[in-house]
């Protein structure tokens, strides 16, 4: 039932986005006056199409992992197909100036996606946490700052905070871009005061559980920590563990946060312990070997999966994130913007090696996180959809020849020289685009092959400090 929910769900995912996209592309260009041969979810064989009053054909194809509009005059003359239609209509009369705005039309409709999605998740609001902290891990940047558990966080390098998601983001991007970060803290005394984070000593090419671990902020409380991934062929698939399990005890201690949890396992690689949980409302006892596999800190356990957490016992430090329509609109396209921004950070850092190309994911990694998302809720499904859709968009946008940003490049080209790129050299470059894209299409889907299997013992780069992941 899980891998089914993961299919549809990443099915629509695609569906929705890659529509979107192509759909910006054809409401352009028909506005431009060129002429629309096919609009077509998918690549290869047609499952399902359909002739339009507007003579287009409409169709559904076999695989999923894409679109495309096709165009008189965009790789496609009137001698190729039996085409009724006048030379203006033809993509390549068109102005370099109508060119770029047809073919940027795809990403900037992904954004435009993301943006309202963003906007209906704050009309039908969310419940959050408010920016208090817990007790910072020992030795922590938090905790070398001075930071206490109490302690409100009211602003992130001038840009104010009211939930715990905003927080993470601001954090995140800042280790990122490798920058230190300055805080407004309102202590328990009720008086403010300005901490400096140093988040230019955390490495960016960690895991995040990594880099918040050795940052040491965490929200306040228990938590009741709940499976919300499981990687095939670990030590958790092995004992049975499954998605939406509550954790309630490992070797015999009572588990009060995801954190703790994390901890618990390192103790424990190799050896054979019970673990407590409760599924579907009745207990069981489950017997758990978590591997014992080298990292940078030396040996220590690793069970294979991703938790989540509910935290309770602070009620009172709930918040709703809510927004009347018109509030709605800068926040939704902020939101859109920063995470847009986020993204091509980390890509550069990637580009230069900062960032490891481990975190570079594939369509295996975007089925597993489309199912888990459905399964939590409706909102957190539309956050996820929101997310996809402005990498998709970032991503098309690299100057890169098969993406939309390698055309944006000639006609870039087109506009400083006067005249187009030779056709000589855009095939040249478009075989060294569809090579790069392949590597990359490799390099993810190794990634999520590496993801799904269990760690070797000799992985010398793991770090203990996320190894309960």
């Amino acid at each position: 039932m899980d891998l089914l929910i993961s299919i549809l769900a990443f099915a629509f995912t695609i569906a929705v986005l890659v529509t979107f996209h192509e759909f910006g592309h054809f409401w352009v260009a028909r506005r431009c006056g060129v002429k629309i041969l096919t609009f077509s979810v998918g690549f290869g064989k047609p499952l399902w199409q359909r002739t339009g009053r507007d003579g287009v054909n409409y169709q559904l194809a076999a695989i999923p992992l894409g679109g495309y509009v096709k165009m008189y005059g965009h790789g496609v003359q009137a001698g190729d197909e039996l085409i009724d239609a006048p030379a203006d209509q033809a993509f390549d009369s068109k102005s370099v100036w109508q060119r770029i705005a047809i073919v940027a039309a795809g990403p900037v409709f992904n954004l435009i996606l993301a943006a309202f999605l963003y906007w209906l998740l704050l009309i039908i609001g969310t419940t959050g946490l408010k920016p208090v902290i817990g007790e910072p891990a020992p030795n922590s940047l938090a905790a070398k700052a001075s930071l206490q558990a109490g302690d409100t966080i009211k602003s992130v390098n001038g840009i104010a905070i009211s939930h715990w998601q905003q927080l993470h983001e601001k954090l995140l991007g800042g280790v990122v871009e490798g920058k230190p970060a300055e805080l407004l803290v309102e202590r328990i005394g009720g008086f403010n005061d300005t901490v400096t984070l140093p988040l230019n000593k955390l490495n960016a090419g960690d895991d995040p559980g990594v880099l918040f671990r050795g940052l040491g902020i965490e929200p306040p409380g228990e938590g009741d920590v709940f499976v919300g991934s499981v990687v095939l062929g670990s030590a958790a698939a092995a004992a049975g563990l499954q998605l939406g399990d509550q954790v309630i005890s490992f070797a015999n201690k009572v588990i009060t946060g995801p954190q703790q949890f994390t901890q618990i396992i390192e103790q424990y690689g190799g050896q054979t312990v019970a673990m407590e949980i409760i599924r579907n409302g009745l207990p069981q006892t489950l017997s758990v070997t978590p591997a014992l596999v080298q990292g940078v800190s030396g040996q220590c356990g690793k069970l294979g999966v991703g938790v989540r957490a509910q935290y309770t016992g602070r009620e009172q430090l709930r918040t709703r994130i809510q927004s009347g329509p018109l509030e709605a609109v800068p926040a939704a396209i902020g939101s859109t913007f920063d995470k847009a921004w986020l993204t091509v950070s980390m890509m550069w850092r990637m580009v230069t090696g900062t960032i490891s190309l481990r975190h570079v994911s594939g369509p295996i990694t975007i089925a597993d996180y489309a199912g888990d998302y459905a399964r939590i809720g409706f909102t957190a499904f539309l956050s996820f959809m929101a997310l996809v859709s402005i990498s998709l968009g970032v991503l098309n946008l690299l100057p890169v020849p098969m993406l939309d940003g390698g055309h944006l490049m000639f006609y870039a080209v087109e506009v400083v020289r006067g005249k187009p790129v030779s056709a000589r050299i855009q095939q040249a470059a478009m075989a060294f685009g569809l090579a790069a894209v392949l590597c990359l299409m490799v390099l993810a889907i190794s990634n999520d092959v590496r993801r799904l299997v269990p760690e070797s013992t000799n992985a010398a780069m793991q770090s203990c400090a996320w190894n309960g992941q």
